[in-house]
Parts: C-alpha cells; sequence; structure tokens
C-alpha cells in the first residue's frame, strides 16, 4: 500500500496565483490556497501521475508485483524482514529498477533471487520519492484556479459558456497515463 511520507512540494505558491488573477492583497489567500490544491488533484485524477515531489512508503507482502508511483524521481530504500524479524536492506545486486514501463517496478536480476521474507503483511517496503511539474501541468493549474476564482458558482448566469476544462485536459493529456 502507498503511503505519502511528509508533505508535498508547493507545485504553485500563492504568490504566483495572485499575480495569475491580478489580485494585489492577500484577503484571498486562503480561498487561493483551496483552489490551488483542487486544481493538483484535479490534475493527479486526471494524468493518473504524482504532480509535485513527494516521498511515499510502500509495503507488500513479497517480493512479486513491487510497482513504483509515477513519475519515480529516486529510489530511496529497499528492505525486508527476514525470517527472524529483522529488517534488512535488499542487495543492489539482487534487484534492477526498470524503469521503460509505466509505473517503473523492481525486477529480479539475472541469476539472483530474492531474500526469504518474515510471513507479514509489510514484510518487503519500499521508499521512493516521486513526481514532478512539467509546464503544460503547472498552466492547467494556472487556468483552473484563474477560471475558480472568476466564477465561483457551479453555474454563470447570463455569460455565454465557456469550456476552460477542454483548454486544462488539452495540456494535460501528453501527461496522462492510460496503462494503469
Amino acid at each position: 500500500m502507498l503511503q505519502p511520507i511528509g508533505d508535498k512540494q508547493t507545485v504553485v505558491n500563492v504568490a504566483e496565483i495572485r499575480d495569475h488573477v491580478r489580485v494585489d492583497d492577500g484577503c484571498d489567500d486562503l480561498m487561493l490556497k483551496s483552489y490551488i490544491n483542487a486544481a493538483v488533484d484535479y490534475c493527479e485524477g486526471h494524468t493518473r501521475r504524482i504532480i509535485g515531489r513527494q516521498q511515499f512508503r510502500a509495503t507488500f507482502p513479497g517480493f512479486k508485483c513491487i510497482e513504483l508511483p509515477h513519475p519515480l524521481t529516486t529510489l530511496d530504500s529497499f528492505r525486508y524482514y527476514d525470517k527472524s524479524g529483522a529488517q534488512q536492506d535488499v542487495p543492489v545486486s539482487t534487484y534492477h529498477l526498470d524503469r521503460s514501463t509505466v509505473p517503473a517496478s523492481l525486477v529480479l536480476a539475472d541469476g539472483k533471487s530474492w531474500p526469504e521474507t518474515a510471513t507479514r503483511p509489510d514484510a518487503v517496503s519500499v521508499e521512493v520519492t516521486a513526481g514532478d511539474v512539467p509546464d503544460s501541468i503547472r498552466q492547467a493549474i494556472y487556468l483552473l484556479v484563474g477560471h475558480w476564482y472568476a466564477n465561483r458558482e457551479a453555474v454563470n448566469v447570463g455569460q455565454p459558456a465557456h469550456e476552460v476544462p477542454l483548454a486544462v485536459e488539452s495540456l494535460l493529456y501528453p501527461h496522462r497515463i492510460y496503462n494503469l
């Protein structure tokens, strides 16, 4: 199971958004911060990728099928509980990190075998840093926050309809992961 560790890197800060929506004071900062968080959630849901660097821990009952969040930045630790219950580092010579697949995975090296583990749901643990913010995703966040700030209701009465999500989806499309 994938669990975030610590705080996520700030993708877009309130000062940048204030400049984007042309607000000079900080009276709407809490609302803008909420819009930023919602826009990041939207972009992560649409693309199925981590946006903004964050560290994660994943645990597995064994060594089979160890998939990692996308996009993976670094593998920080790879450990297991041995038969005696002591936690050990997996020797680097035992595996390789396969970044050619999405998501990336840890694969047994040729001629090697996985160490024997204790029987427990968290027998194997991996800590990784994942996430990035391409400029097109950053722009999608600006568009969403600007749209929500200018149109604070679900319905825009008396105005012609305009579809910001189409522009946002166009910016996010190249980053979408389809095989998850």
